[in-house]
C-alpha cells in the first residue's frame, strides 16, 4: 500500500483552502497545517478505537530506541529506561504494539507495576522482560541480555516525524481512502475558524454576488 507523505497531504488541504476560500489570518500557513494533520490523526485514531474499528500496523511505526543505564535518585541503585517519544494518550495502552529486541524475538510485557509476581508461581520458568511506564520513560526489568544498547519500538506516535529517519516527504503512516478523508475533513473543520468562504461573482460585473 502506497501512503501519501506529510507534505503531500497538507499541500492537498493547502491548496483546497486557496482554491475555494478567503482568509485574512496570517496564522493560517503550510506549517499550521502539517501541526493540524498530527492532531486530526490521532483524534481519528481515538475515534477508531472508540467504535472499535478495526486498526492494522500500517497506522504504526517502528523505532530504535536506545537503552540508558541511570542512578536512581543519585543512589548507587540504577535501572535501564528507555525514553518513549510522545504517544497517542487516547487509546490507552494500545498505543505500543511491541517493544523488544531489535530481532523481535523478545518483547517486554507492559506491567503498571515494579513488582514481578512471576518468581513467587511454581514451574514459572525464568522472569520474563516487563516494562513499567513512568511519564515518558519505559523502565525496564528482567532483561533478556545485559547491557542492551538498542531495542525496537512499534507504536501510534502522536507525531510521526518524532521517528527515527521519518521527514515530511517519508510515507505518512495513515492509509488512504475513508480513513485519509476522515483525517482531511477534520483539518478543513479546525481551520474553519479561520475562513470566509469566498463570495463568486456569477455575472461577472466585478462585484461578488450577495
Amino acid at each position: 500500500m502506497a501512503f501519501d507523505s506529510l507534505h503531500a497531504i497538507s499541500s492537498r488541504i493547502w491548496e483546497e483552502i486557496q482554491g475555494g476560500w478567503i482568509y485574512d489570518d496570517e496564522r493560517i500557513n503550510i506549517k499550521l497545517i502539517k501541526d493540524k494533520v498530527h492532531v486530526a490523526r490521532a483524534k481519528v485514531i481515538g475515534e477508531y478505537f472508540r467504535k472499535r474499528i478495526y486498526i492494522d500496523t500500517s497506522y504504526y511505526q517502528q523505532c530504535c530506541l536506545d537503552v540508558v543505564c541511570q542512578s536512581v535518585c543519585d543512589s548507587p541503585h540504577k535501572e535501564y529506561v528507555v525514553k518513549l517519544p510522545q504517544l497517542i494518550g487516547t487509546v490507552g495502552r494500545r498505543n505500543i504494539k511491541f517493544l523488544g529486541t531489535v530481532d523481535r524475538q523478545q518483547s517486554f510485557e507492559n506491567k503498571d507495576t515494579f513488582i514481578d509476581y512471576t518468581t513467587s508461581i511454581p514451574f514459572s520458568g525464568d522472569a520474563s522482560p516487563y516494562f513499567t511506564r513512568v511519564d515518558n520513560f519505559a523502565v525496564l526489568s528482567n532483561l533478556p541480555t545485559p547491557n542492551p544498547k538498542k531495542l525496537l519500538l512499534v507504536a501510534l506516535l502522536s507525531d510521526p516525524l518524532d521517528c527515527g529517519d521519518c521527514d515530511e516527504d517519508s510515507p505518512y503512516p495513515i492509509p488512504g481512502g475513508e480513513f485519509l478523508s476522515d483525517i482531511e475533513r477534520q483539518v478543513m473543520m479546525d481551520l474553519s475558524g479561520f475562513l470566509v468562504q469566498r463570495r463568486i461573482d456569477k455575472v461577472h460585473n466585478a462585484n461578488p454576488d450577495t
